[in-house]
């Protein structure tokens, strides 16, 4: 069984806040069948500190070398309005160098807007994962859209 949403490499935003936290995550995903866990950062600039997560995925690496979990890098890329601009830069950030993206729709967004950056997404060859479907308010109360985005050809976590 694969993670594909894991904020396991710590303290780089909303996960784990230490290795110690990230090993016990990790033991814990082994223990209910887990055998990979991709590790899903923020992408954002203004949350996303490159170095720092390269830092610490690579400490995490070293620890959990002999767990049994395999750790891949993706991230969680939070849509974005300026992604209208060019979405190109999202390639960078996709699951495991793959052509899928878990992406997150943000809370401040209109929801057609984030889906015109989905489509943008889509139009440069990739295959959105809509990250907690259930908390984005506007498909709680329209449930039909959940089909849109479907069709559309976003999975959905």
């Amino acid at each position: 069984m694969i993670d594909i949403h894991s904020h396991v490499i710590f303290d780089v935003d909303d996960g784990s806040r230490n290795i110690d936290e990230s090993l016990r995550m990790i033991a814990e995903a082994k223990n209910v069948g887990i055998g990979t866990v991709i590790a899903t950062p923020h992408f954002l600039d203004h949350v996303l500190n490159p170095d720092k997560t390269m830092k610490n995925l690579k400490i995490l690496l070293e620890h959990a070398n002999d767990t049994g979990v395999e750790i891949k890098l993706g991230y969680e890329v939070v849509l974005h309005p300026l992604m209208l601009k060019g979405t190109g830069i999202v390639k960078q950030y996709t699951m495991n160098k793959t052509e899928y993206v878990l992406v997150e729709f943000p809370f401040n967004t209109s929801f057609e807007l984030s889906c015109k950056v989905l489509a943008q997404i889509q139009q440069n060859g990739l295959i959105p994962i809509v990250a907690h479907p259930e908390r984005i308010e506007t498909l709680i109360k329209k449930r039909r859209l959940i089909r849109r985005l479907k069709d559309s050809g976003c999975l959905l976590q």
